[in-house]
């Protein structure tokens, strides 16, 4: 959600004049300004967006009110699964058993499936960009010749970056 963003009015002194907060629809209103130049400036970012570190300006010279809008930037990151056999601690399955084709389900915290992601022939599985948030992953369907995982792995994706969750299988 964008709501508490905080923005900075400032003057043609660069004085700060009011810090506005972005409430619930996505909106802030400053108080009536005398006529003059002022820049707006994105002071802190909502959770979950990048600050905004453009400057924009505004010229009051009437009674109409003037509208500057700020686009942030979501944060995202990707969930790796790395998937190894605890007795080989490697990607080298034992026997006839194979790591490939394992699926983890990834569940946001809301506890909504938001990707399945199958384990390749490196032994990996990356998910597609997600979301800022908390994130569980369980395995929903084991590879040949191994039982299913029943822990669950939590993440977080706080910065733009890969997470990795390993993996280990009996």
């Amino acid at each position: 959600t964008l709501t508490g963003a905080k923005y900075g009015v400032y003057d043609s002194n660069n004085t700060l004049v009011e810090t506005l907060t972005i409430g619930a629809d996505c909106t802030a209103t400053s108080k009536n300004l005398p006529y003059g130049h002022y820049s707006v400036k994105e002071i802190s970012s909502s959770t979950g967006y990048y600050i905004d570190n453009n400057s924009y300006e505004a010229n009051i010279n009437n009674s109409d009110i003037i509208n500057v809008v700020s686009k942030e930037n979501a944060i995202k990151g990707k969930i790796k699964i790395t998937k190894y056999d605890s007795e080989t601690n490697s990607c080298n399955a034992q026997g006839e058993a194979t790591l490939v084709g394992a699926k983890y389900g990834v569940y946001n915290s809301s506890n909504t499936l938001v990707e399945t992601l199958t384990i390749g022939t490196d032994c990996t599985a990356t998910s597609k960009d997600l979301p800022y948030g908390d994130y569980t992953i369980t395995e929903k369907e084991s590879s040949k010749g191994y039982y299913i995982n029943i822990n669950t792995f939590n993440t977080s994706i706080k910065e733009n970056k890969v997470y990795n969750v390993t993996v280990k299988e009996e």
